[in-house]
């Protein structure tokens, strides 16, 4: 089969994990499940694994463990590796120690081997190459004022001597912009204005924050020594706007669905925003008892922290809407366990990481300027499920990328 076991001398067999994956050490095999079974302990470990070098060193095989702190900058690197020493006999110890910021799990919720990659189809990678000129085109369409005037009246002459364009160039980029499905032809109804802010947030993302400097500099540097998520006032207002508008109303109208929540219900929303699922409660006649801990760029304003909340209390729900990968959100969820009344529910809001473009295009703001924990489902399940809740996810209907995951206690 492939495994590798061990046998003690009452005659119990265990079985370490793939002969592939251990190394050997004189007349031993060592397996990398051994060793993350003897250190996950360790406190202020977010994850850890141990795994086997591809490359040599003279005949014998090299372990290396990654890992995942709760504070990568603060993490005392010479206190683990007396840990390790306390630990484990030399031949198991590892031969490295390498701190990540972020580790990746697989999809039984493992954390998955570092991953053997190669370049992907040269006709695959020229379409990344020029997909920039399609976002260029939306970002000047839009900074010249034309996208608002395509209320499906105007045409391309109007539209020019309103803006003083030459209607000639213009005509030429709106066709080409009607290939990219940026615009159409012909009567239609008219697009709210709030349509518009994402295009306005990746346009200022373009500049600051998902741009090649920025990726390099992450590449060189890593999460834990980005500058600030958002610096930027405006931009903070331009994701707030974006973040928060009327493409997530329906999400929260589902979610509070979801919770079932009765008049006087006490709530506790984590959010970088004003705190939708309050609002839109109070707008649909639900009087709660609203909670806001605001993270993110919200957190820039001089409002209450999570900090001020009253100890002693305890919700009847906890929401993270758009909340879950800004500091300290993700190293809190075992905290937000014992703010909860028996049997509430915690629910969570957000966009994870799927097979598909567009949420990777997610995950790189996430890196970028946001927060690497949880990027997938998956990863999330695996925390909540190690704390103790039972999990359950629910997409959004209409959205590919958006889900609604439902942590109750185990029992519950």
């Amino acid at each position: 089969m492939g495994d590798l076991v061990q046998a003690d001398p009452d005659g119990r067999v265990t079985i370490l994990g793939r002969s592939t994956e251990a190394v050997r050490r004189g007349d031993r095999w060592i397996a990398a499940l051994d060793i993350e079974a003897h250190l996950s302990d360790y406190p202020g470990l977010r994850a850890l694994r141990v795994s086997k070098t591809a490359k040599h060193s003279g005949r014998r095989e090299r372990l290396v463990v990654d890992i995942w702190p709760n504070d990568p900058t603060g993490f005392d690197l010479e206190a683990f590796s007396s840990f390790i020493e306390y630990r484990l006999q030399p031949s198991m110890r590892p031969d490295e120690i390498r701190v990540r910021t972020v580790l990746i799990r697989s999809e039984g919720g493992k954390l998955q081997a570092p991953t053997i990659w190669r370049r992907g189809a040269a006709s695959d990678i020229a379409a990344v190459a020029r997909a920039y000129k399609r976002a260029e085109l939306a970002f000047a369409l839009n900074a010249a004022g034309v996208l608002d005037l395509l209320d499906g009246r105007n045409s391309t002459e109007e539209i020019a001597a309103e803006l003083g364009l030459d209607a000639g160039a213009l005509e030429g980029l709106l066709t080409i912009a009607a290939r990219f499905g940026v615009v159409r032809a012909g009567l239609h109804e008219p697009i709210a204005p709030d349509k518009n802010q994402i295009l306005a947030l990746e346009t200022e993302l373009s500049r600051k924050m998902v741009d090649r400097d920025s990726i390099m500099a992450l590449m060189r540097s890593g999460l834990s020594r980005r500058g600030g998520s958002i610096a930027s006032s405006d931009l903070a207002e331009t994701y707030l706007r974006a973040m928060n508008g009327d493409a997530s109303a329906f999400r929260v109208r589902y979610g509070l669905r979801l919770l079932g929540l009765r008049p006087g219900s006490r709530l506790l929303e984590i959010t970088a925003g004003p705190g939708m699922y309050g609002l839109t409660a109070a707008a649909h006649g639900l009087a709660l008892a609203h909670s806001v801990w605001p993270v993110g760029p919200a957190a820039s304003e001089d409002v209450s922290s999570f900090t001020a909340v009253h100890p002693e209390t305890r919700f009847d729900a906890i929401v993270l809407f758009n909340g879950l990968r800004w500091s300290p959100v993700p190293d809190r969820l075992a905290g937000l366990k014992a703010m909860l009344e028996p049997g509430a529910p915690l629910l969570i809001d957000d966009l994870f990481l799927e097979d598909d473009e567009a949420s990777a295009e997610f995950a790189l703001d996430w890196l970028t300027h946001g927060g690497a924990g949880f990027l997938t489902r998956r990863e999330l399940t695996a925390a909540l499920t190690v704390i103790g809740f039972d999990v359950e996810a629910r997409p959004i209907p209409g959205s590919a990328h958006a889900h609604l995951v439902v942590a109750r206690l185990s029992g519950d």
